[in-house]
């Protein structure tokens, strides 16, 4: 590469200058070195000249640096302008103090490069700058502070939301997340209560950061406009529901404009609504990453519990101070009657229990207002007190309410008829209205309970400490097919899979042992029919009512989630497999455009040169090797194309057995010598209308997965043959369909396939192979290949024996045409039209510009984009078609294009390229039919090709 330093002859730099004292044997030192090299000669008017680069710096930066050597180090590296290199650079080669520094630059406040530089000087006036690319250090550094700061900022909301979840904590925590994630503002919105939502009321807390606040922007009032409609939403659909208590859903909203990049976070939990967060960031602080996003989602759901928790806390509390309310105002009622139940006094708790005035009940019959059902219950009851003197069995009964209702109320009854004193009954009652309820309630949440352990999802099961199983739920016979009493008094161990006994074991110990955190585990166990299930369990230490030790077991099958997590994994591995391949792709196409340059004027001067010879010089037959060697590089280049999948199909008709014979060469390299490789050619009309690179793909995919298939050898046969297929054939074998197909079989003595892969072989990232030894892309392909050229295939296969692909594609009924390209180069001369020819590439620009003239046209050249429009303005009415090729410095020919026909939109203009489709659907202008030569092209393509522009 440092060869480039010996031919400088037109820069402003002296020869001697730059060689003096043996100066280039310090730049061999670094040619292969693994870090990046530039060099420069500090000349005495203070200009850097750049003296060259090794390999590695080509690599990292992605430049070719030979273009640039003898320039300025501004004019070679323009992004270095306005920074401190350049005067560093110079105080190096001056003083020969070494200099070190790191360089990172962002974008969406994301590492996108980032260098390790050394500089020094390695001779008088020379300066060799060392550097590292380190972007994905930088990047991991940041990642980790990043997750720092979060990780750091959620213990202290934890911390907070626990000690203070009032409103000044809510406050603090939204200036921690504002903190921390680097907004602008923040702002959170919190719905009241379920049981205050018919008022539908919000409350709102705003914070900004410490420069909006300098800027007197508490916060920005298009944040506060969203929020408040989209409160203003949620309340109209509660309205609309006509249900105050159901909680709309609502997801993650982004927004992104010129005051940077918005998000409306909802924040609830179990199922209920609690208002949500909203935020915005500059756009220098960049988008919400995922990082940012999981912290923000971690501390909302923190926020949330803690709300929750202080409703729940503050709920109970009230509560607590009514039952406190009530006890301490509760007295029994003691009512006195005589032996005819005729009241003579009843406490002034009557009025607060009963409703009614004691002085109202005095005189009054006790029976009077009891429940017509219970009278003669409370009348039995009565007279089995009179008759003995010991309290009886308290009795129940209902009592009139003096606003209507009926109070349950229970009375323990004392003789005193016999006391001087009393001469009555004393009767003690109080009011068990609630407590009958919460009994029934009691039995009702028993039942609830029984039936939902019953009808469980999941299996419950109680087990002693020795292991054994006293309790188990009747949703083991739904889930395991086990009827419960199976499996009562057996051991849990006899049910588990023999390699999960060790962790099952280990993991109930620990949990008997423990302070009673929850234990999980996730083994196999035995399911009634004998197949193996995969089971999630949660085990928790209790006692009984004795105190013995026992463990309650939640499990729950999840066989299928399992399997599907392990499917998901290896369409993940396939996912990063497929991306490789896309890599490789870009590569091959970046290869094959630069291949593409130099065989098109490989190409075009052999052809020029063969012409301006005689026919019988002895240079000749030189040149034909030449052009034979292009030809074939061509194809290689087509093959790169195909296998980046940026090259359309070129259909032409072709003979299947010279394709077949073509590749055979390769696949013995490819397939091993391991394999023998027959070809067996068939000996009738095989032509076919067919792209013969992609005929060549599916040869090459069939014979890699057949040596696949034999890693201990065997053969491979390739065999073509014309077959024609019949209406009574295509009943029998109802893949085919009728006609004349030319047939391409590949048969191998492997492993085969078995009849349930079969039916999946050609789904795309399927494949029975190893991780990392295929991509399940191969039979996919070969599939498309097919389908495109209007055939089908058809696969037999028997384990243990091998494989055998037959291709059927359309016979075409014709041998390829053979084209006279001498009379055709004569036909297709010009007459003396001028033509604007744009090209960037010197070699291509001569050569096309020799091809022209040599055919009698006019030619104007320009080496970009914008050379080209001041050429076209200059020469516009004399023009007759312009050259352009697609990616050019300055102004791409999609752009030319552009201008040129929005003043004459009639002009005829053919585009050349040697890049990938991918790379000219972007360059070239979208919605207008763009003729396009690919390189490398030839003196005949070029002249057909604008002769067909030309209308002509």
């Amino acid at each position: 590469m440092y060869t480039a330093v010996r031919h400088l002859g037109a820069a402003p730099v002296r020869i001697g200058e730059l060689m003096y004292a043996a100066s280039t044997a310090h730049l061999e030192i670094f040619e292969k070195f693994p870090m990046g090299a530039h060099h420069y000669y500090l000349r005495e008017d203070s200009v850097l000249i750049f003296l060259g680069a090794n390999e590695a710096a080509d690599a990292i930066l992605g430049v070719e640096h030979q273009k640039r050597v003898g320039q300025s180090i501004e004019k070679a590296f323009p992004p270095l302008i306005g920074t401190e290199i350049p005067d560093r650079y110079r105080e190096v080669a001056l003083t020969g103090v070494p200099w070190q520094t790191e360089r990172v630059e962002y974008r969406d406040n994301e590492i996108v490069g980032a260098f390790e530089v050394f500089v020094f000087q390695p001779a008088p006036n020379h300066v060799t700058a060392l550097f590292l690319e380190i972007g994905e250090r930088k990047r991991e550094e940041g990642k980790r502070d990043e997750n720092a700061r979060y990780l750091g900022a959620l213990s202290e909301i934890v911390q907070l939301l626990v000690a203070q979840p009032d409103a000044a904590g809510l406050q603090t925590f939204l200036a921690l997340i504002g903190e921390a994630s680097r907004a602008t503002c923040a702002v959170l919105a919190m719905a009241a209560p379920p049981r205050q939502s018919r008022a539908k009321t919000w409350e709102m807390l705003e914070w900004a950061s410490p420069t909006r606040v300098a800027a007197k922007a508490a916060h920005d009032s298009r944040l506060s406009h969203i929020c408040e409609a989209w409160i203003e939403e949620w309340k109209q659909m509660q309205s609309d529901l006509g249900s105050a208590s159901h909680q709309a859903e609502y997801s993650d909203v982004f927004a992104e404009g010129p005051e940077g990049f918005r998000l409306l976070l909802p924040i609830h939990t179990s199922g209920e609504f609690i208002g949500f967060l909203a935020m915005q960031r500059s756009t220098e602080a960049g988008r919400w990453n995922h990082a940012l996003l999981d912290f923000l989602r971690v501390a909302a759901q923190n926020l949330s519990r803690a709300i929750l928790r202080a409703r729940a806390e503050a709920a109970l509390i009230e509560r607590e101070d009514r039952y406190r309310s009530i006890l301490q105002e509760m007295s029994d009622m003691v009512w006195l009657v005589d032996e005819n139940i005729i009241v003579r006094y009843v406490t002034p708790s009557c009025k607060r229990i009963l409703g009614y005035e004691p002085e109202a009940l005095i005189g009054t019959s006790g029976l009077s207002l009891v429940h017509p059902d219970d009278a003669a219950l409370t009348t039995a009851a009565f007279k089995e007190v009179a008759a003995e003197s010991n309290p009886h069995t308290p009795t129940e009964f209902r009592f009139h309410h003096a606003d209507g209702s009926w109070v349950t109320l229970e009375a323990v009854g004392t003789n005193l008829l016999g006391h001087p004193n009393v001469r009555g009954i004393v009767l003690t009652t109080r009011d068990v209205t609630e407590r009958k309820k919460y009994e029934r309630d009691l039995l009702d949440s028993e039942e609830r309970f029984r039936s939902l352990i019953e009808n469980s999802l999941d299996v419950v099961l109680v087990l002693s400490s020795e292991g054994t199983i006293d309790y188990v739920s009747p949703s083991v016979e739904r889930i395991m097919g086990y009827v419960p009493a199976e499996s009562l008094g057996r051991n849990l161990l006899e049910f588990l899979h023999p390699d999960d006994l060790h962790s099952a074991l280990e993991t109930i110990e620990r949990t008997f042992r423990g302070d009673g955190t929850p234990q999980s585990l996730i083994c196999r166990i035995r399911h009634g029919d004998g197949t193996w299930r995969t089971i999630e369990a949660m085990g928790k230490q209790t006692h009984d009512a004795y105190g013995a030790a026992k463990l309650i077991v939640n499990y729950r099958d999840v066989t299928t989630r399992i399997q599907a997590e392990e499917e998901r994994a290896q369409l993940e591995a396939q996912l990063r497999q497929a991306q490789k391949l896309e890599a490789v792709g870009q590569l091959a196409g970046g290869v094959a455009h630069d291949f593409n340059n130099l065989l098109t004027a490989i190409q075009g001067y052999t052809e020029l040169a063969k012409e301006d010879l005689p026919a019988d010089h002895a240079v000749q037959s030189s040149l034909d090797e030449v052009s034979n060697a292009t030809r074939r590089a061509v194809g290689l280049v087509r093959q790169l194309l195909l296998f980046s999948r940026r090259e359309e199909p070129r259909f032409q008709n072709v003979d299947l057995n010279e394709v077949v014979l073509g590749v055979a060469k390769m696949l013995r390299r490819v397939i091993g010598e391991h394999i023998d490789l027959r070809i067996e050619p068939g000996v009738d009309s095989l032509a076919v209308y067919a792209d013969p690179g992609q005929l060549q793909q599916i040869l090459m995919n069939l014979c890699v997965n057949a040596r696949d298939a034999m890693p201990d050898g065997g053969a491979i046969t390739i065999r073509t043959s014309r077959v024609g297929l019949d209406a009574a054939f295509c009943r029998e074998q109802t893949w085919a369909r009728e006609g004349s197909f030319v047939l391409l079989d590949v048969v191998d003595t492997g492993t085969g396939i078995s009849p349930q892969d079969l039916e999946r072989i050609f789904d795309p990232f399927f494949t029975t192979k190893a991780v990392g030894h295929g991509t399940g892309l191969g039979l996919a392909t070969v599939y498309g290949i097919t389908q495109r050229h209007d055939g089908f295939v058809h696969v037999d296969s028997v384990l243990g024996q091998g494989t055998a692909f037959h291709i059927y594609l359309p016979w075409s009924g014709v041998d390829p045409d053979l084209i006279e390209e001498e009379k055709l180069e004569r036909a297709l001369r010009g007459n003396g039209q001028v033509i604007l020819l744009a090209e960037d590439e010197p070699q291509v620009r001569r050569l096309a510009v020799r091809m022209l003239e040599a055919s009698n046209y006019r030619v104007i050249q320009a080496h970009d984009g914008v050379e080209a429009l001041a050429a076209f303005d200059a020469h516009a009415h004399e023009i007759a078609a312009c050259i352009l090729d697609v990616i050019m410095p300055g102004m791409s020919g999609g752009q030319v294009r552009e201008q040129i026909h929005a003043k004459f939109p009639r002009m005829p203009i053919l585009h050349i390229s040697g890049h990938d489709f991918d790379l000219l659907d972007h360059s070239l202008p979208s919605g207008e039919e763009t003729p396009l030569l690919r390189k490398p092209f030839t003196s005949v393509q070029l002249l057909s090709s604008l002769r067909e522009l030309l209308g002509g």
